[in-house]
């Protein structure tokens, strides 16, 4: 009898069984793109926690609200733009917190739009930002990881660092007891991203402080809710299977997906949702004016020139008094040095500095000398150098420990250079006395950006560019302004477009040109009537002439000749940012990426 039992529970279990119906396929996945808002360069991306909705934001446009399945995508409604720099949803993704360079706030706007609420003042650039249950945790360099509540309050420091390093991309893990970033080697360069392909990625208890590192070589780390841990290195993203109560890594890395573009301060442009929806942007691993480029002669409405030499990292383009010679930056590899170029194209390039990492170079008026950044003896200084190569190198002023220094203008007179010496996220705009090598500050010009003062050309005049730093700052104490030299305390502001930078001045002393953010980094002027007040004019487009499309960030990009035309860093395919143009870039969604994940990185 039992055993009739068991043989009948047997077949019964084995009929149920095979009526049971088999679980479904993992769901297939899926690729797509989408392209960039208003044919702009992506430079903000994130994708909401269930999936269903991104946000991407171009340089001097506003935030874009796009539904994965919907066509278009539609402009938030309350930003001005070119206001965010950095944005992220909330776990419940109705809210968006975005980092606001016009005022150094974070700022917290609800997705359909409306009034920004900000949330924290006196925010440098941050280094990262999430949003989970616990709250939002941001990165702040050297400074560390600080935490704020949605609603505001005063950030609270969850871990620092110590001297010579600095942190990107902190996440609070699930549980809410452990916090990961990556740690890297402070920025001694200007475009570094070597240095964050040899970070650490780290864990911490929030409870013990304890640290301890999970990953060496890599950085810009996310948890995903597979258990895994992904990072990326040069244009790669990788994955770990890691232990979700202990964070130990269980699994070698395995590339998981290619192609991601990066930044150079380490961060990869990609999101991730819950659900496993992928959210990216293809390119290059640094930055698109990072790329490759070629110094180019345009004259208003004329066509433009390419000068004869190859593409290369050149940056800060100086032209001579007497514009027959060219002094620009190279970076190439772990090398950056001051090379000058005759634009008769008759020789060829001749490096001028050895020795230290040498940037942003400024003649002298009598086109005999040019005075640089360079790291040579430890802080970034300044030195001055003859032009023709000889000579020894002189220094002109020592940056303070922590601190450093770059020459902007000199003086007609040859007396004075006006140079910005930065601390911590703080720029201070300084004159230098070349006779006594003594400084100064100039015109209490302290700013979240570099000043890139100019003298105007009769030295009457120094306009530069102000992000001003303190209590009740708003989008109005940013722009360009001007102050007599030497300074008397008035200050004029040169009628904005909303975010402008990198100005100078035209020979003839009756226009400044700047670039402006609101227009996609397009070359703007205004004319100037000094006598009996300094006037400004509205702001006009200059027709014909490339886009340099540098950040503020960055160094000037283009300068000004003798004649009035100008010399421009423009891409070495010459097919964007060119009269008028821009650099046009597309986001891609992978649909049901865990699968591809979990099939790649088994986590048993």
């Amino acid at each position: 009898v039992a055993a009739a039992v068991v043989l009948t529970a047997d077949i019964v279990g084995g009929v149920a069984r095979s009526l049971r119906p088999a679980p479904p396929p993992p769901a297939p996945v899926a690729q797509f793109s989408i392209p960039a808002p208003d044919n702009g360069d992506i430079t903000i991306l994130a994708i909401s926690p269930d999936g269903t909705r991104v946000i991407l934001g171009a340089r001097g446009v506003g935030l874009y609200l796009r539904t994965i399945g919907d066509v278009d995508a539609h402009l938030i409604p309350g930003l001005p733009p070119g206001t965010a720099s950095y944005s992220v949803f909330s776990p419940d993704g109705e809210s968006l917190v975005f980092y606001s360079s016009a005022d150094g706030t974070l700022k917290r706007i609800p997705v359909a739009g409306g009034q920004p609420v900000t949330i924290a003042q006196g925010i440098r650039q941050p280094t990262g930002i999430s949003w989970g249950e616990g709250g939002i945790v941001f990165g702040q360099d050297a400074a560390g990881v600080f935490r704020i509540a949605p609603n505001g309050g005063k950030p609270e420091l969850l871990a620092s660092v110590a001297a010579g390093e600095t942190v990107y991309g902190p996440q609070v893990l699930p549980g809410g007891k452990s916090l990961m970033f990556t740690v890297a080697a402070a920025n001694s360069r200007n475009n570094d991203v070597d240095r964050w392909d040899a970070a650490h990625i780290v864990v911490q208890s929030l409870i013990s402080g304890e640290r301890r590192t999970i990953i060496n070589g890599g950085a810009d780390a996310r948890y995903l809710p597979t258990g895994h841990v992904i990072y990326a290195v040069a244009g790669t993203m990788f994955a770990v299977a890691v232990d979700p109560d202990t964070q130990a890594v269980r699994s070698g890395p395995v590339a998981v997906v290619s192609g991601v573009r990066r930044t150079a301060e380490g961060a990869a442009y990609l999101s991730v949702s819950n659900d496993g929806v992928l959210l990216f942007v293809p390119g290059p691993t640094v930055r698109i004016w990072d790329a490759a480029r070629v110094p180019t002669v345009t004259r208003r409405n004329a066509i433009s020139a390419p000068l004869a030499l190859p593409p290369g990292s050149y940056r800060r383009p100086r032209v001579s008094p007497d514009g027959k010679r060219l002094a620009v930056g190279i970076e190439e590899g772990t090398d950056s040095d001051v090379w000058i170029y005759d634009l008769s194209g008759n020789s060829a390039l001749r490096r001028l500095t050895f020795g230290g990492h040498n940037r942003s170079p400024v003649w002298s008026p009598d086109g005999l000398w040019l005075a640089f950044q360079s790291d040579r003896d430890g802080t970034p200084s300044l030195y001055v150098q003859n032009a023709d190569g000889g000579g020894s190198v002189e220094r002109l002023a020592t940056a303070p420990q922590g601190s450093s220094q770059t020459p902007d203008s000199w003086s007609p007179d040859a007396h004075t250079l006006l140079f910005s010496e930065q601390e911590g996220a703080t720029f201070t705009l300084m004159a230098l006395s070349i006779s006594e090598k003594s400084a100064v500050p100039f015109g209490g010009v302290r700013s979240l950006q570099p000043a890139d003062a100019v003298f105007s050309p009769d030295g009457h005049w120094v306009a530069y560019a102000s992000s001003q730093v303190g209590a009740g700052v708003t989008s109005a104490d940013r722009g360009i302004f001007v102050q007599p030299f030497p300074s008397t305390g008035s200050t004029y502001q040169v009628p904005k477009t909303l975010f402008d930078f990198h100005p100078t001045w035209a020979p003839s002393g009756r226009e400044i040109f700047y670039v402006a953010t609101a227009a996609r980094g397009e070359l703007k002027a205004v004319s100037v009537q000094p006598k009996p007040s300094l006037t400004f004019g509205p702001p006009v487009s200059v027709a014909g002439v490339p886009q340099p499309g540098f950040l503020s960030g960055q160094p000037r990009g283009y300068d000004v000749l003798p004649d009035g035309g100008f010399i421009s860093l423009l891409p070495a395919d010459s097919t964007s940012n060119v009269a008028g143009g821009a650099a046009r870039t597309e986001a891609r969604i992978i649909l049901n990426w865990f699968e591809e994940v979990k099939r790649l990185v088994p986590t048993k």
